[in-house]
């Protein structure tokens, strides 16, 4: 093999290896991830709405998918979560929510779950 062609050959070996490389460190999930993180939001307390011991806890989740990073559905938004929290109960107020997101990936980000997590209490306006 001329000198020229194995010169080739080692620089796309080495282009290669290093795109390999910045995949696995890139945070594209690896193998599998499942991570759950605390997030925060702005909302109404116990002592800014008329709280009533017998309001209830409500937990609501909303999802959103991806497949290669290319192709996503679903909303993992607050909006969405909020909706879920009240979509049967009508002139409810949701106060005091705690946020959790939630990760879940496959084989270098071939899928992935991301969710976001709501626990709430929910009272009357």
């Amino acid at each position: 093999m001329p000198a020229y062609r194995a010169l080739r050959v080692t620089r796309w070996a080495a282009v290669a290896l290093l795109a390999l490389g910045a995949a696995l460190a890139g945070g594209c999930g690896e193998l599998y991830t499942n991570a759950v993180d605390p997030y925060s939001y702005r909302a109404e307390t116990p002592a800014d709405v008329h709280a009533e011991p017998s309001d209830p806890t409500v937990h609501t989740r909303a999802c959103e998918y991806y497949l290669l990073y290319l192709f996503n559905w679903g909303n993992a938004g607050y909006a969405a979560v909020m909706r879920g929290a009240v979509k049967d109960r009508l002139h409810y107020l949701v106060y005091d929510p705690k946020f959790d997101e939630s990760y879940q990936s496959f084989l270098l980000g071939l899928y992935v779950r991301q969710c976001t997590l709501m626990t709430a209490r929910v009272g009357r306006l």
